[in-house]
Parts: structure tokens; C-alpha cells; sequence
């Protein structure tokens, strides 16, 4: 059997060091990484911080991203960036959390309210161009029904709708990330399909 390597390219290891009102337990659970910008989630400090490559390839902390006025994230507090992805200039956040129903005083607005807790799961939009602009609700990253597990991605400044078999995976879709060429995840998912 003949094995060919590839060289693999050499990079710069940057050291992000957490600022003192970071959560130290929780700051880098979630991130993503473009030509442009870093995206570090810190869910329990309830925020995203961006950073921006220079010129010279060094990145420096720009932007801090916090949930939209009024959401379950920002009125409970924490949930913020357990997940990130970034597509161009645009970041993608998850925010989940699960509360306990009787230290709720409000629970309009969660994704689901049982007898014991609370759980709320969105993801938002933000365009890290527009400096001004608040987080955008955009839905949940995966819907399960009927067998199929849709899935709602952004692609190339819009949002695009993957439906895939659900074949009963308890955590199917918990987390998921995709990259430039959906029809190639598209070919891929119907070649897996046919077995």
C-alpha cells in the first residue's frame, strides 16, 4: 500500500489569554476561525468576543457580541455562545440554556417549559461589519420531525433549509458545522443515505 503525504502548512500559534470579566471556566468552549476573524464563545459570561487579524497576522480583541435586548439569554443571564460559527463577515451563535421551572417568574418565551425546568435553544445572526447592529433571531439550528431532521445553515448571505434522515440518534444535531459547498454536504449526504 503506497501512502502519499502532503505537507501540511505551518502556522502562527496565537495565545488568547481571558480579560478578567471573561468566565475563566467557560471562555473558549465554542470557536470559530475565518481568514478574517476569531469568534470566542464565553456562555456563562453570556458573549462572544471577535478578534481581527492585522496585516501582520496578529489578532486583537475588536468586538464583544451580547444577546439580544430582551432574549432568555440576556434576561437569565448566561447561554450565549455555546456554539459559533462564522460564514465571511457574518457570526452565527447558538444560545441554549436549561433553568429550573420554579426559579422562573417568566416563562414566555422558552423553547419548552415541563414541570421541572425550562430550556431555551435559538441561534442568531450578527454582521460584524455593521458594528451597530443587534444579533438577529434566525431559528433553531435543527428541527426534528417525521423521521427527517431539518437543518437551517447560512450560506453565502442567506439561509439555506438541509433536510437528512433522522435515524434516532439521541443528541443528532446537537452541533454541526459546515463549510463553503453545500451541494458537495448535499452529494455526500445522499451517498451515506443510499446505505
Amino acid at each position: 500500500m503506497n501512502l502519499e503525504l502532503k505537507k501540511m502548512p505551518v502556522y502562527n500559534i496565537t495565545r488568547i489569554i481571558p480579560e478578567p470579566e471573561d468566565n475563566r471556566d467557560t471562555f473558549g468552549a465554542a470557536i470559530a476561525i475565518n481568514q478574517k476573524y476569531l469568534a470566542v464563545g464565553d456562555y456563562e459570561a453570556n458573549r462572544v468576543i471577535i478578534y481581527t487579524r492585522d496585516n501582520s497576522g496578529q489578532w486583537s480583541r475588536t468586538k464583544v457580541v451580547l444577546p439580544l435586548k430582551n432574549s432568555i439569554p440576556e434576561r437569565v443571564g448566561r447561554g450565549f455562545g455555546i456554539e459559533v460559527q462564522l460564514e465571511g463577515n457574518f457570526l452565527i451563535v447558538t444560545a441554549s440554556l436549561e433553568e429550573n421551572t420554579n426559579e422562573i417568574a417568566n416563562t414566555e418565551g422558552f423553547t419548552r417549559v415541563g414541570a421541572r425546568t425550562c430550556f431555551f435553544s435559538n441561534r442568531y445572526l450578527v454582521n460584524l461589519e455593521d458594528l451597530e447592529t443587534e444579533p438577529k433571531a434566525v431559528g433553531m439550528p435543527m428541527q426534528k420531525s417525521d423521521g427527517l431532521a431539518t437543518f437551517n445553515l447560512f450560506q453565502e448571505g442567506k439561509m439555506t433549509k438541509v433536510t437528512l434522515p433522522d435515524r434516532g440518534e439521541a443528541q443528532f444535531g446537537a452541533s454541526f458545522a459546515h463549510h463553503k459547498n453545500l451541494y458537495q454536504f448535499e452529494k455526500v449526504v445522499r451517498d451515506l443515505v443510499k446505505y
